[in-house]
C-alpha cells in the first residue's frame, strides 16, 4: 500500500497536467481582446513606420479544449506621410493545452477576408493566419494572453507576410 501511495504522489509531482489542469470545458465561451504595436525609428521620415492594432476573438468550445469562433482585427499603419487602415475578419479554431491551474498553452488557425485602404487605393483579398501562445490565469475565468502569430494576406495588388507579437486579456464563461 505504501508503494502505491508513493508512486501516486510521485506521478502527481512529475505530471501536474493531470492533477491540476486548466481545461476549458465543452459549452464555455471565450472572448479575447489583444493589441499589438510596431514602432520603427529612422532618421529618414519616409522610412518611419508606426503600426497599431486591436484584435478581438470569440469562440465556443464544442468539445473540451477545442473552440471554434471568429476573429476581427483593425490595424492603423503610418508610413512616412501616408496613413493606411486594414480590416480583417473570419472564422478560426483554437486548441487549448493545459499545463496547470494557472497556465495553459494554445494554438489557433484562421482564414478570412482582408480590406486595405490607403488614400484613394482600396484593396481586398484573402488571409491565412496561424499562431501559438500562452494564457496565465489571474483569476478563475480571466487570463493574460501572449501570442506569436504568422499572417499571410493575399490582396489583389500585393501580398503581406507578417509575424506579430500580441498581448491582451481573455475571459472564459
Amino acid at each position: 500500500m505504501k508503494k502505491v501511495v508513493c508512486m501516486a504522489l510521485l506521478a502527481l509531482l512529475l505530471f501536474p497536467v493531470s492533477a491540476m489542469a486548466r481545461d476549458i470545458e465543452q459549452g464555455k465561451f471565450e472572448f479575447t481582446g489583444t493589441t499589438q504595436t510596431n514602432l520603427n525609428w529612422s532618421s529618414d521620415d519616409n522610412l518611419k513606420t508606426d503600426t497599431y492594432s486591436l484584435n478581438f476573438d470569440g469562440q465556443y468550445y464544442v468539445i473540451k479544449n477545442l473552440g471554434v469562433g471568429a476573429f476581427m482585427s483593425w490595424t492603423n499603419i503610418k508610413v512616412g506621410g501616408l496613413n493606411a487602415t486594414m480590416w480583417m475578419f473570419g472564422p478560426q479554431a483554437t486548441y487549448n493545452i493545459s499545463y496547470d491551474d494557472k497556465l495553459s498553452f494554445f494554438g489557433n488557425v484562421g482564414v478570412g477576408y482582408a480590406k486595405y485602404d490607403i488614400r484613394d487605393l482600396n484593396d481586398d483579398g484573402f488571409l491565412f493566419r496561424v499562431g501559438c501562445g500562452v494564457k496565465y490565469f489571474l483569476a478563475r475565468n480571466v487570463a493574460m494572453v501572449g501570442q506569436v502569430r504568422y499572417q499571410r494576406v493575399n490582396l489583389d495588388r500585393s501580398n503581406l507576410d507578417e509575424i506579430n507579437m500580441i498581448f491582451g486579456l481573455s475571459v472564459v464563461f
